[in-house]
């Protein structure tokens, strides 16, 4: 870290060839200023750090699965999971989970961190540009710390992030386990057919009696559940 000419302190932008994340570069010159430019509001901030976590493609945040929608004006869980059939967001499962503080103010938070190094220096400057108390400021760092290292804190914003969302992967379950049908599930058969509502399913779990409609009358049918599959209310209409 060094001072602008005009006495603001900046970050080095540098590649880091000893960096675990191999490709991932330090934060260009910024002044406050600058980052406030960079992250001007919620949307920005979402998409950075949406970006660091999942720069494959997005999974559950509970189960690890790919199998995820979009849920249109569900803030602040933006993210269904077909898997699970849990509703999760960028901050699932991490250390931010439960904070009520906006996406946009942790990643500012991030970014004074490493650029002031020390909670002496940088707390002051998160109460400051984020017109918080100093024990949500305290609050915020030690929350910061816990989900990365305290060496990381010495290093680039992206590897303090990528640190935390790594830390939140390590526990998720590896594998996903499948949503088992129940009473009440739309499903049809795996061969096609109309959509159904599972009525009851059979104690032995081997079948399940389903209603659908035909015409203007309720129909009625026993089928085995290894032929049917669920149909998601995110899922497209069945024409």
């Amino acid at each position: 870290m060094k001072e602008d000419k005009d006495g603001q302190h900046v970050v080095d932008a540098q590649e880091s060839p000893s960096s675990p994340n191999p490709g991932a570069t330090l934060a260009a010159p910024m002044t406050m200023a600058a980052l406030f430019e960079r992250f001007p509001d919620e949307a920005a901030a979402q998409r950075w750090l949406e970006g660091v976590r999942w720069s494959e493609g997005r999974v559950c945040g509970h189960c690890g699965s790919p199998q995820t929608n979009v849920v249109s004006q569900a803030q602040p869980m933006p993210y269904w999971c077909a898997t699970c059939r849990h509703y999760f967001s960028v901050k699932t499962g991490t250390a931010l989970q439960r904070s009520r503080l906006s996406l946009r103010a942790w990643v500012l938070a991030i970014f004074v961190m490493t650029m002031h190094r020390t909670e002496e220096a940088s707390l002051p400057v998160i109460c400051q540009t984020l017109a918080v108390g100093r024990q949500t400021a305290r609050s915020m760092i030690r929350r910061i710390r816990q989900g990365s290292t305290y060496r990381l804190i010495s290093a680039s914003p992206h590897l303090v992030a990528r640190a935390m969302f790594q830390q939140a992967e390590a526990k998720a379950p590896p594998v996903a386990v499948p949503w088992q049908l129940q009473k009440g599930d739309l499903v049809r058969e795996k061969g096609g057919g109309p959509v159904m509502v599972i009525m009851w399913v059979y104690p032995d779990r081997e079948s399940a009696r389903c209603r659908w409609v035909e015409g203007t009358d309720w129909t009625d049918a026993v089928f085995p559940l290894g032929d049917l599959q669920r149909v998601t209310r995110l899922s497209k209409p069945v024409t």
